[in-house]
């Protein structure tokens, strides 16, 4: 498990990435289907994130939490098609860029409640780091 710190750097911009992916999308000058799925789709792996630390660090809920995480990379997935469909735009483009890192960020969790599994670890929050006066 990697320290506390690296999870608040690592969230800390990831969540600049995903708002900026968000802007993009959202303002982006296309319009059709793509663009409402997109945004539905990116609306419910916002909600989905938001409910993976509960299920795995306070109801310790393995099957629960990787159910959660599958949810994640599907919506995650389609979201990047819908943004990528229309890829001719650039905002578009590189709001499936910034989005990427997160995907990224979400294997490497799956792999970390894998590896707590085999180990047989108990799934514990990690500390925040202490903070100096």
């Amino acid at each position: 498990m990697p320290p506390a710190w690296v999870f608040e750097v690592a969230w800390g911009a990831l969540y600049l990435c995903i708002g900026a992916s968000a802007y993009l999308f959202w303002f982006g000058r296309a319009v059709g289907w793509a663009s409402t799925a997109g945004a539905w789709a990116l609306l419910a792996n916002l909600l989905a994130n938001r409910y993976w630390t509960r299920l795995y660090f306070t109801y310790r809920s393995v099957p629960l939490a990787v159910l959660d995480i599958a949810l994640l990379l599907a919506t995650g997935a389609f979201y990047m098609f819908c943004a990528l469909w229309h890829m001719w735009d650039v905002y578009y483009f590189l709001a499936a860029l910034l989005f990427a890192p997160y995907m990224a960020w979400t294997l490497f969790a799956l792999y970390l409640v894998w590896r707590a599994e085999q180990d047989g670890s108990v799934a514990t929050a990690p500390e925040p780091c202490a903070r100096r006066p």
